[in-house]
C-alpha cells in the first residue's frame, strides 16, 4: 500500500561545525532528527566557546546524506543567533551531501564570536 508508513526514525546526533575560513578553536553542539520516509527534519544548537580565527560562512554536518538532485540546494532551513545579537541565519544543503551551509539572511558570513550560540532547524530529502 502506497500510504503505509514503512520508514520512521528518531534520534540525536552531534553536528560538526566548520567555518568557511580559519579555524574554530572550541564549540559545543547538540542535534536531533526525525526521519519519515524520504524526509528528514533536523534541529539543533551550537555555541561558540572560543572562536579562534574562524570566519566566513559556516557548515554543519547532517545525520543523513541528502538525495541526489539536479538542483543545487535541495533542503533549507533557518535559525538565529540566540545569546547576543539575535541575527537570523539560513541553512541549505547540496544534493548528495551530508553538509549544510550557514549564512546570514543577507547572505553574509556568520558572526564568529565567543559566546554566540545558534539555534537551527531544516528539512531535506534523502
Amino acid at each position: 500500500d502506497a500510504n503505509t508508513l514503512d520508514d520512521y526514525e528518531e534520534g540525536t546526533w552531534t553536528p560538526t561545525v566548520t567555518p568557511g575560513s580559519g579555524s574554530l578553536t572550541s564549540y559545543t553542539s547538540v542535534g536531533g532528527y526525525t526521519k519519515v520516509g524520504r524526509l528528514v527534519s533536523v534541529w539543533g544548537y551550537f555555541n561558540i566557546v572560543t572562536a579562534g580565527t574562524a570566519g566566513g560562512e559556516g557548515q554543519i554536518t547532517l545525520p543523513f546524506t541528502a538525495a541526489t538532485s539536479t538542483s543545487y540546494r535541495n533542503g533549507c532551513g533557518s535559525g538565529r543567533e540566540d545569546n547576543v545579537s539575535g541575527f537570523m541565519i539560513q541553512f541549505y544543503n547540496q544534493a548528495g551531501s551530508t553538509r549544510a551551509d550557514l549564512v546570514t539572511t543577507a547572505g553574509n558570513a556568520l558572526t564568529w564570536t565567543n559566546g554566540y550560540g545558534y539555534l537551527f532547524s531544516m528539512q531535506y530529502p534523502v
